[in-house]
């Protein structure tokens, strides 16, 4: 069993490299997706990223509801009164985010298999 310490600093480690992958995406994004294709936790780095992701848009939304903002240039696919929308889409965008990336991620292998993809 791991001791307290070692389990915080696995997290704290665990921690720096996802916000290293985040971060480098952008300046070096062939570098830093070979360097993820390496890593033996990709899977998790990539669900953690969506996580963080979809939680920064999720409080970004709440904040759009308590201010009182409504959508106004677009009438919503689901039925739900514009003043509620933020409301909604507060409980609603985790879910589909992680939905979306799971099954994009599918159509992603399942299409790189013809060109000898992994």
């Amino acid at each position: 069993m791991k001791s307290p310490d070692t389990m915080r600093n696995s997290i704290y480690h665990n921690i720096s490299e996802i916000m290293s992958y985040m971060w480098g995406i952008i300046p070096h994004p062939v570098k830093t997706t070979s360097r993820l294709l390496q890593e033996e936790k990709k899977v998790i780095y990539g669900f953690l990223f969506i996580l963080i992701f979809s939680s920064l848009y999720t409080l970004y939304v709440a904040v759009l509801y308590v201010v009182g903002l409504e959508p106004y240039y677009w009438e919503p696919l689901l039925r739900i009164p514009l003043e509620k929308w933020y409301l909604w889409q507060t409980f609603i965008t985790i879910p589909i985010t992680i939905s979306t990336w799971i099954v994009l991620a599918g159509c992603i292998q399942l299409l790189s298999k013809p060109f000898k993809g992994t």
